[in-house]
């Protein structure tokens, strides 16, 4: 569940949960980090159907660690009974939330 205000910006992009949570995305990345020989040689990653970029996976995960740290720092409902609970007010700027 993606959380935003349509007013300031901020955005959540989702919960906290045992089988989900900002860091859970980092467990794909483990069999790469354990692969040395390979953790600097560029590969091609696919962003989306028309975007493809070579990065090598040290990269990769450093980029998604630091998407992991910035959803972290951000996230302010752990549950989406806290969203009820604070009437789906953004923390900012107390305008309506909006969810996809």
């Amino acid at each position: 569940m993606y959380l935003y205000c349509k007013n300031c910006g901020w955005e959540q992009d989702d919960f906290w949960d045992k089988n989900y949570n900002p860091l859970k995305s980092l467990i794909d990345w483990q069999e790469t980090l354990l692969d040395f020989d390979k953790l600097d040689r560029k590969k091609r990653y696919e962003v989306d159907r028309d975007s493809v970029i070579y990065r090598t996976p040290r990269e990769m995960v450093t980029l998604y660690c630091e998407e992991a740290i910035r959803k972290i720092k951000n996230q302010v409902f752990l549950t989406f009974d806290d969203v009820k609970n604070e009437e789906y007010k953004c923390p900012n700027c107390f305008n309506h939330l909006d969810i996809d």
